[in-house]
This record gives C-alpha cells, structure tokens and sequence, in this order.
C-alpha cells in the first residue's frame, strides 16, 4: 500500500508542471453546488451509494473543501480514509510533508488553520479520461487557488493543480496532493 501512494505522490510531481495537460472541465465533470449539512459531514458521506460515482464523488469532494475552507479540521479528517496519505507543503520552511495518521494531520491542519490557509476551487475534474485507470470517478484533477497569511507574506499566491484519490468505496479520500504543482522545496 505504502508502495502505491509512493507512486502516485512520484507521479503527481512528475506530472504536476504540466498544467495544460488537464483538459478544460466539461458540464459533465464540473462540480455543481450541492448542499452539505455542516453538523456531521461523516453521516453525509455514510449515505452515499455504494460504489464509486460522480455524484458522490462531487460531494465528498465538496465536503472536504466546504470543511476546510471553514476551517473545520473534524469535518476535513471526518472526509478521509481510515488508511490515508495526505501530503502536503510546508511553505515557511520549504517543506514537503506526507501525514498518514489522524492525530499528526489534525495538528498540522490546526497550523494551517491559524493562517487562514483557504482553497478556492477554479475547476474539478472527476474522472479524467486521462485518468489511471480511465474515466475512473474516484479520481479528481482540481485546480485551486490557495491562500493564506504565509503564502502573503512569501508573494507566493498562485494557482495550483493537485490530485485526489477516493477509496475503493467512494466514499471518503485516500490520497490527497494539497501542496498541488508548487516547488515546495524553492527557495532552500
């Protein structure tokens, strides 16, 4: 298992400076606003049907951001897999970090979550064709915009593409790039 996020966190690096090589979203794969109770995300994501589709792969996907972007790191660990690989950057420092553990993730969340740190979605794309496996809706292309005071004070707010993997189930994420095509190293 380490081996496969091992290769999927090689791949997304590699393939993280091409950022045209997404396509442009298209009606069937943009993420459409849907409604999600922010009380108790994990009884949202425990309703979904079973196995992997787009729809409820829109709303974990929007259940994470809804949660991150308030800042709600019960709501983010409450989107993730029991067996999950979380990487992500830490921009002060010039960092890259993987957490695979609840407790060491909701304490860098918490860090984060004290500089504001906010992802604004430009464009989801699930279930890429291009995708590995293809048109395989547990997978999510996303584009972002992250901000925060760090990034402010490092004029290092820009656009981002990152990759999310859902479980074999659909139902909650297994493998999330945060840090997206960033050099997270620069500046070392």
């Amino acid at each position: 298992m380490r081996r496969i996020i091992f290769l999927w966190l090689t791949f997304i690096v590699s393939a993280g400076c091409r950022l045209s090589a997404v396509p442009p979203v298209s009606k069937a794969t943009a993420m459409e606003t849907i409604q999600i109770p922010t009380t108790d995300i994990s009884a949202t994501i425990e309703v979904l049907p079973a196995g992997p589709d787009i729809q409820s792969s829109k709303i974990v996907l929007q259940a994470f951001f809804d949660a991150y972007n308030r800042h709600d790191f019960t709501g983010v660990l409450a989107t993730l897999a029991e067996t999950f690989a979380y990487g992500d950057c830490d921009f002060a420092e010039c960092q890259m970090l993987v957490f695979e553990t609840k407790p060491y993730l909701s304490i860098w969340l918490q860090r984060k979550f004290a500089h504001e740190d906010q992802f604004q979605v430009i464009e989801l794309i699930i279930a890429p064709p291009e995708g590995s496996p293809a048109n395989d809706p547990r997978l999510a292309a996303v584009q972002v915009i992250r901000t925060s005071q760090t990034l402010k004070k490092l004029s290092q707010e820009k656009q981002s593409l990152f990759k999310i993997v859902l479980s074999p189930e659909g139902n909650r994420i297994q493998y999330i790039n945060a840090y997206g095509n960033v050099d997270c190293e620069a500046g070392r």
